[in-house]
């Protein structure tokens, strides 16, 4: 049951299944106008001021609230972390391999980790990379 209910789930995220299912929507709204302009004369209904009004309104009502929308997401999303970017992986050069080791801070000297940009503390375990010189947090790069 539960391989029967993974392999569901892992079908329902295909690109065929969107389709599939959009179709099959499609076929139910279609069905569904058709029923209702077989039961009421729908061109004579259309033709009335209210129709008229109340299309405006539902119009002008999506219209306002798609502006809306897009006007508070560009707030949010100015307040809102920007996602890594994904790093290609650093060369690995056979002959200087990185090293592990504590990093200890001298004298006016404050190095920056390389995948966050933020000062490194003193006694925090890095990563450093020889060619090209680098420091890089442990829980960043596994050392494989």
């Amino acid at each position: 049951m539960k391989n029967a209910l993974k392999r569901a789930w892992t079908a329902t995220g295909t690109e065929t299944f969107f389709y599939a299912s959009g179709a099959v929507i499609l076929f139910v709204l279609a069905d569904a106008w058709y029923e209702l302009h077989n039961e009421f004369d729908i061109g004579a209904a259309a033709d009335t001021e209210g129709f008229r009004l109340a299309t405006l309104l539902i119009a002008t009502a999506l219209g306002l609230g798609v502006v809306a929308g897009g006007i508070v997401w560009r707030i949010v999303s100015y307040f809102l972390p920007e996602r890594p970017q994904p790093r290609e992986p650093l060369p690995i050069d056979p002959s200087f391999p990185p090293s592990r080791m504590v990093y200890l801070r001298g004298e006016d000297e404050r190095e920056n980790c390389a995948c966050h940009g933020e000062p490194i503390e003193d006694g925090t375990e890095i990563w450093y990379w020889h060619q090209p010189a680098k420091l890089l947090c442990v829980g960043e790069y596994s050392g494989k």
